[in-house]
């Protein structure tokens, strides 16, 4: 078989974007999303409470397996300011959640999507709160979704994710909105 110079440009050529995309994929794998947040959190907490505390702070993914609620949170891997306190102004995602929620349901237990939605398996943050993504079953309650839904206040939709567990309370600590739905 003879191959002109056409045919060899084009399996030089193949075999070229072949090799890039294989080293864009195998570079991605080693170097992913979440090394980037977690190397940007020990900046921030260097910052504010010193270098030692900074090293005290895990490294990898980091998981919360909430049992009873049959749930998986990796929130937590680039969201890892979540039960600190002193990080009340810090930027997302490296900023506390607010401390009355916290006291009783603790992320370390219940994890995050019980609550805020998303995807619990994901590490990356387009996966994980799901607001691009076609036929995700739960998308993050967040600004987005808020929006679509014509919402004035996002916390409604946080709130109907409390009937998950607090559905047959009469009255449910912190959920207004859902509170006035029972009163009907």
């Amino acid at each position: 078989m003879n191959f002109d110079s056409r045919d060899r440009l084009w399996i030089y050529l193949s075999g070229t974007a072949i090799l890039v995309i294989s080293l864009w994929i195998y570079l991605g794998y080693f170097r992913p999303e979440w090394k980037d947040y977690q190397s940007d959190f020990r900046e921030v907490v260097a910052k504010r409470f010193g270098p030692d505390r900074a090293r005290e702070i895990p490294s990898g993914i980091q998981q919360v397996w909430a049992k009873d609620l049959d749930r998986v949170d990796r929130c937590v891997t680039c969201h890892l300011g979540v039960e600190w306190k002193g990080l009340e102004n810090a930027p997302e995602p490296f900023k506390s959640h607010p401390r009355e929620i916290l006291t009783r349901h603790p992320a370390s237990k219940y994890g995050c999507t019980i609550c805020h939605g998303g995807q619990g398996y994901a590490t990356d943050t387009e996966t994980a709160h799901a607001t691009t993504i076609e036929h995700w079953e739960e998308p993050l309650l967040g600004k987005e979704l808020t929006a679509s839904y014509s919402v004035s206040d996002r916390k409604a939709l946080m709130q109907i994710n409390c009937n998950t567990c607090h559905r047959y309370d009469a009255q449910t600590a912190g959920a207004d909105f859902v509170n006035d739905g029972n009163n009907w």
